[in-house]
């Protein structure tokens, strides 16, 4: 009888402790990914709704779920676009880059999202995607998209001239006239280059900072 009892007893603790598990599974499997799905639905609905705030919260709720969740960081990154909270965005899309430096995609729809004045930031997600492929691995398309926007062959040339010109002033004895003159050169030649070398500086830019070296080097005979 005893016996009886003790094994009924410890059946009723494996029919619970079976129940129990199927529970934990199904709030593992099935309701957490539902709260998770839920909360990036929204956020992108709070987003498209410009409530920008909301969404903040929808997507800050997803990564408590799922600390490293992709779609959640580049989703709270568009929440501070719309609050203009540049470093917010610069930090979340820093760590969403990090969870994969592979991903050229992710690159790309980085880029989407930083703000073309952030060229900091930008640079930082291009070298970093660049330093772990290598140059000769990036695609054709991302060539197009991030290195090739603009033309710049005027400019290469302004820069060259004005080197040129440079070091022929630097060679020689220069007056008050001329040494202020190399001065401002110096340091247009060391903007252009930066206008050069930078992934998103638009071609009205680029065209203004050619137009700027032309100027300047006109007024070398000038001088």
């Amino acid at each position: 009888m005893k016996k009886s009892k003790l094994l009924k007893f410890i059946g009723m603790i494996l029919v619970l402790a079976v129940v129990v598990f199927s529970s934990i599974m199904a709030y593992k499997e099935v309701i957490i990914p539902k709260k998770y799905n839920k909360y990036i639905e929204l956020g992108n609905e709070h987003i498209a709704e410009e409530h920008y705030r909301q969404a903040i919260y929808d997507f800050e709720s997803a990564l408590r779920i799922d600390k490293n969740s992709i779609e959640a960081l580049l989703g709270l990154s568009k929440s501070y676009v719309g609050i203009s909270d540049d470093e917010k965005v610069k930090e979340c899309v820093m760590k969403a880059q990090s969870l994969d430096l592979k991903d050229e995609n992710l690159v790309l729809e980085i880029l989407d999202i930083v703000s073309k004045n952030d060229r900091e930031t930008i640079r930082t997600v291009v070298e970093n995607y660049i330093e772990e492929v290598g140059y000769d691995n990036v695609s054709e398309r991302f060539q197009l998209t991030v290195f090739q926007m603009t033309n710049k062959n005027e400019l290469s040339e302004c820069i060259d001239r004005a080197e040129t010109i440079y070091k022929k002033l630097d060679r020689g004895k220069v007056n008050n006239e001329l040494l202020d003159y190399k001065v401002t050169l110096d340091a247009y030649i060391k903007t252009g280059k930066e206008v050069n070398d930078g992934y998103f500086y638009t071609q009205d830019e680029v065209n203004q900072m050619t137009e700027a070296l032309k100027k300047l080097i006109s007024r070398f005979s000038e001088v």
